[in-house]
């Protein structure tokens, strides 16, 4: 579970330089889940889109959610 944590906040932690996008993640442990957001601001006030992927606790699934959502992000750009 630590390399997963791991994955995932490695990930968050790519948006702190950037504010116009904020990822975050929540891992439920009793459904085996993980549910991976990115929102996007045009102001810190203002939400103007967001995108949210849910997929099962292990690194494949995690990595491909990952890419998927940034794959949706980089189409707003």
């Amino acid at each position: 579970m630590e390399e997963i944590r791991n994955l995932l906040e490695n990930w968050r932690n790519l948006a702190n330089n950037n504010p116009i996008f904020v990822k975050d993640y929540s891992i439920d442990e009793v459904e085996n889940r993980v549910r991976l957001t990115i929102a996007i601001t045009v102001e810190r006030a203002f939400l103007f889109k967001s995108f949210i992927a849910e997929c099962p606790i292990n690194s494949d699934a995690i990595e491909n959610a990952i890419n998927i959502l940034d794959k949706k992000k980089d189409e707003l750009i």
